[in-house]
């Protein structure tokens, strides 16, 4: 196994404990929300709450690595991860649970923002697409484990084990890039007037503010199907358990679209259009779900939704310069945590306004529609920085 290889087996440890982290609340709403009484809206704003910080901090963290290096403040975020997850197992209402989902999120996201540089740098090039893909589908792989083993342990012990697993994931993610794990060349603190400048120019900050967008419309899309998944399966007669397991196969459907999206794009030269036809694809899947077998169609849905994940995240890699990618990532994670934090609770709001458990699913197909504009704008500005 090459160098950079081995260098993303463990970076994927640390971003299996993120999913399996993020799932404490949604995959155990339906326990959660009846010891504590906790509405829909209060479910979804919970799990916004896990990707609030980001809003504020996604910049800082980017800057943060080049200062003080991209592994020891990722570790910095993970650290954070078990803070929060235990203080979480600990909490007996809305307030402390909401502490808890911050103090995480402020973890997952220096992690998440680091080790996606990370693996930019050991990627950057043709595989960058591919090296990203696989990176991004250690979250959905930890999201599926939760979903599928979470609401039984909710109902056999309590949604506070849910909690503690995520300590335990985030523990192992840890001891991964402390131990096993070796920096990128690229990866050190940067100081002094010799160091490269980090300062984006103006094309580059424009390009990420309108590619964030589009990460942050589809992700945020991806963040209200994990939340509500589970609780609209549960509301048209499948168990807490059942319900769970089918949350999960569609999630690991995504990780099978992801892979496939990362592959098929090392032939492509410019994969704008299979980005465009895979988020329509999946919006009219989203629509047509309720119509007919739901189970079935969310999984099919899921590998449809998980093809442009890795092209989408390699838009940053396209147009920034190596002393750049830090900040620009950071500006890009910005725009996608104003969706994670926003949309969670959006869908909720939907369901409680129309009483209709299906709700979050159009919500996050009328997410998908909207992108579509942001992404040929994308094009114009990759044109005028790099020239394709």
């Amino acid at each position: 196994m090459s160098e950079r290889w081995r260098a993303l087996s463990w970076i994927l440890v640390a971003r299996i404990a993120y999913g399996v982290q993020l799932q404490a609340v949604p995959s155990t709403a339906s326990t959660l929300g009846r010891e504590l009484s906790l509405s829909f809206a209060d479910i979804g704003l919970l799990i916004g709450l896990f990707m609030l910080p980001g809003i504020v901090i996604a910049v800082p963290a980017g800057l943060l690595g080049q200062r003080f290096g991209d592994r020891r403040v990722a570790l910095i975020g993970l650290a954070l991860m078990v803070l929060g997850a235990i203080t979480g197992a600990f909490a007996n209402g809305f307030v402390a649970l909401a502490a808890a989902q911050v103090i995480a999120g402020i973890g997952a996201l220096l992690m998440g923002v680091l080790t996606t540089k990370m693996t930019a740098d050991w990627f950057a090039g043709r595989d960058l697409p591919l090296g990203l893909a696989v990176m991004l589908n250690g979250f959905p792989v930890g999201m599926a484990l939760g979903q599928a083993l979470f609401p039984a342990l909710a109902e056999a012990a309590s949604w506070r084990a849910a909690f503690i697993a995520g300590a335990i994931a985030a523990t192992l993610g840890f001891l991964a890039l402390i131990l096993p794990y070796r920096r990128h060349p690229n990866d050190r603190a940067q100081r002094g007037a010799d160091a490269p400048s980090t300062r984006l120019s103006r094309g580059e900050l424009a390009a990420m503010i309108v590619a964030g967008m589009i990460w942050a419309a589809y992700n945020g899309c991806y963040m209200i199907l994990a939340g509500f998944t589970p609780v609209y399966l549960a509301s048209i007669g499948l168990t807490p358990h059942t319900a769970g397991y089918f949350a999960s196969a569609t999630t690991m459907a995504s990780v099978a679209g992801v892979m496939a999206g990362g592959l098929f794009t090392r032939r492509l030269g410019n994969p704008d259009r299979l980005i465009a036809a895979a988020a329509v694809l999946w919006a009219a899947l989203l629509v047509a779900a309720p119509f007919t077998n739901p189970s079935i169609m969310l999984v099919i849905a899921g590998f449809v939704g998980g093809i442009p994940a890795g092209l989408i995240s390699a838009m940053p890699g396209q147009v920034l310069r190596p002393q750049t990618r830090g900040p620009g990532l950071g500006v890009f994670f910005t725009w996608l945590y104003i969706g994670f934090a926003a949309t969670p609770a959006l869908g909720g709001w939907m369901a409680d306004l129309l009483h209709r458990p299906e709700a979050p699913l159009y919500t996050g197909a009328a997410l998908l529609l909207a992108a579509l504009p942001l992404l040929a704008v994308f094009g114009v500005m990759r044109r005028r920085l790099v020239g394709t």
